[in-house]
């Protein structure tokens, strides 16, 4: 089932051309997904640019779910998202020299809307990847129900089995991926997210 319809889609940035076969067809979402990722996008939290918090929907779901689904649905014909596709950047410090740039994350605050439209594309996404079994069993990362905890707990048996029951060597690498999102074709993502990629 297609996440998007309607060409020309144009979305914020240098992006390579979009996969046609991923946007082809209909695409329906419920009332029943919009109420679910109204209610569970997280309340009391700082607005974006439009200033408008996830509380004022939550507060009244029967009224704001029909018709935010509606504009959604609306935004997905014309293919533009507009003034959505802007968020305030917030840099918070971590340590080291406050000079310094890279002494910053970037904490990105994007609209209402915007979040509870991601939360049902996400939701689209994993259901998906779930029942296309596309997720490893060593995906624990980004999981419903499972965390990095449960990884946490097989490295420190695996280092057990290794070291104490039987003393040997045991080699471990880490890999932190930087920007890994931003260095990736993006053509090649969306030819992945229609079925066609390897």
């Amino acid at each position: 089932m297609p996440l998007v319809s309607g060409l020309p889609l144009e979305f914020p940035g240098d992006h390579s051309p979009i996969n046609p076969n991923f946007l082809s067809g209909e695409v329906s979402f419920s009332l029943v997904e919009m109420e679910k990722a109204i209610s569970l996008s997280q309340g009391n939290k700082a607005p974006g640019a439009d200033g408008t918090p996830v509380d004022l929907f939550k507060c009244n779901l029967p009224l704001w779910a029909p018709l935010l689904l509606k504009v959604f649905h609306a935004t997905l014909q014309v293919g533009k998202i507009n003034t959505w596709s802007l968020a305030i950047i917030v840099p918070i410090f971590k340590k080291g020299d406050r000079a310094d740039p890279t002494c910053f994350r970037p904490i990105s605050l994007p609209d209402s809307f915007l979040k509870i439209v991601g939360r049902m594309i996400l939701a689209r996404l994993e259901g998906w990847a779930e029942q296309n079994q596309i997720m490893g069993n060593v995906q624990y990362g980004f999981r419903k129900g499972i965390g990095t905890v449960e990884q946490c707990l097989n490295l420190s048996l695996t280092i057990g089995k290794y070291t104490i029951a039987k003393p040997g060597r045991l080699y471990l690498a880490f890999m932190d991926l930087s920007c890994a999102f931003d260095s990736v074709s993006h053509a090649k993502l969306w030819d992945a997210l229609s079925g066609g990629g390897d």
